[in-house]
């Protein structure tokens, strides 16, 4: 509600205002309130809303745009507070002292899941070093071809993460497909050993799963619906449109 927002813009392009209102609304109102003020802030048509759009990507846009609005206020960093992080790409020589480090920012870890069978197996593959040597030699100025191993490591983690299964494959003869093979994740997951040896252990590292979205259908199309955790209390609820339903936590884990 500490948006920068105006009451004379046009709630049909701003969406922080759009989603001020429907706060507002959820809060306040005694039915189910409509999102259509806040798609159509998106730039979304009604045709657009029956296609089936990738939830990482409108996250993508949904933060891209608050970002924007919040630029030069007192609540500019609120949104990268929250969500962002510190990935780092690094290379080291064998033989010699060579180190070679790239940072890169997210607010969404990707995570490969073919022929994964858990949330710990595509974290370990994740960060899994790999040698290049022989034939797969690291080239460098002033040296030539090194024997070296690159990984990747986190070097900082926000208060809330967010992991995106990559259930979508390409196969060159029918196109996109899902991968729906069995996949497990903890309520409680310790990120401590995914980070930077130059980072010690700490208790934020930690974390409990408050939310899980699910998508219902296939490569083509489908639907949306998440199970929320919204306070500590270990008391889940399963969304889905305008129907909200308490639920077990055995059905939020493992039967989705």
């Amino acid at each position: 509600f500490s948006l920068p927002t105006k009451g004379d813009e046009d709630i049909t392009k701003s969406v922080p205002l759009a989603l001020q209102r429907l706060f507002i609304l959820m809060q306040k109102s005694t039915y189910s309130p409509s999102t259509s003020q806040l798609t159509t802030a998106f730039g979304w048509s009604k045709k657009d809303l029956f296609q089936q759009n990738d939830v990482q990507e409108f996250m993508t846009v949904f933060i891209n745009n608050l970002k924007d609005k919040m630029k030069e206020t007192e609540n500019q960093d609120a949104i990268s507070r929250l969500f962002d992080g510190k990935f780092i790409h690094f290379i080291n020589g064998l033989e010699i002292e060579y180190t070679s480090e790239n940072k890169e920012d997210f607010n969404i870890i990707s995570l490969d899941i073919q022929g994964k069978s858990s949330l710990k197996e595509s974290l370990n593959s994740l960060v899994q070093a790999d040698m290049l040597i022989d034939d797969k030699k690291y080239k460098i100025e002033g040296y030539g071809y090194i024997d070296a191993f690159k990984g990747n490591q986190f070097l900082e983690l926000p208060p809330v993460l967010h992991f995106h299964l990559k259930r979508y494959a390409f196969n060159m003869y029918i196109g996109a497909t899902k991968i729906n093979s069995r996949y497990e994740f903890p309520f409680e997951l310790d990120m401590s050993q995914y980070m930077s040896t130059k980072i010690k252990n700490d208790e934020r590292y930690k974390y409990e799963l408050f939310s899980v979205l699910v998508h219902a259908g296939g490569a083509q199309f489908g639907h949306y619906y998440a199970y929320i955790r919204p306070t500590v209390d270990r008391k889940w609820f399963k969304f889905n449109d305008e129907i909200v339903s308490v639920v077990s936590e055995e059905a939020a884990i493992n039967d989705n």
